[in-house]
């Protein structure tokens, strides 16, 4: 089992490196590419899944605490593929094509790297950890969201872009939440 998990997370460091030098390659990348709660929560989720790997490699025994930031890396990018899929992915089909929304880097990013990484923690962690843990899971995110509103806020940075270019303070689905398709059919429905 130490060796699926070994492959798989290696899969994954793999991905996210590959994911993160195509995103940059491409003519439309953004300056401020590392602020972006994708590549960030990727990021993180390699940098422990590389971690794994060489606790597994060298047959050392990992520590509890390390099984918490995965769970928490973990919980960080299943919100990358979720809020991608079902917010943002959407909108960009209409406006760019599917090929576009889901070419090679956003595909690894957004499909594959939260898959994966949901594989793995599910799969080959056996976790020593307490049940009262699910919080834990909103650091990354909730620390993401401090971020951009102090850096939107205090610095008045447009750290972001519409779909048509156009500079914005904020990550593309939070300002217009309530107009996203799904969001939509749900509220139609009540």
């Amino acid at each position: 089992m130490k060796k699926i998990r070994i492959i798989c997370n290696l899969i994954i460091v793999f991905c996210v490196i590959l994911g993160i030098f195509l995103n940059y390659q491409s003519p439309n990348h953004s300056k401020s590419i590392l602020l972006y709660y994708t590549i960030q929560s990727n990021i993180l989720l390699a940098l422990i899944c590389l971690i794994f790997s060489i606790y597994d490699l060298t047959k050392k025994h990992t520590a509890n605490f390390l099984y918490l930031i995965k769970y928490i890396f973990t919980i960080a990018i299943a919100i990358t593929g979720v809020a991608f899929n079902l917010f943002l992915a959407p909108q960009q089909i209409e406006y760019y094509g599917f090929a576009k929304t889901y070419s090679l880097a956003s595909t690894l990013l957004h499909v594959v790297t939260p898959i994966l990484g949901l594989i793995s923690y599910l799969l080959f962690d056996k976790t020593p950890l307490k049940k009262k843990i699910d919080l834990y899971g909103l650091i990354v995110p909730l620390g993401y969201f401090a971020l951009i509103i102090g850096l939107s806020t205090i610095k008045n940075v447009y750290l972001f872009r519409n779909l048509d270019g156009t500079p914005t303070k904020f990550p593309l689905f939070l300002p217009r939440l309530h107009q996203q398709r799904l969001v939509h059919s749900i509220q139609q429905h009540i």
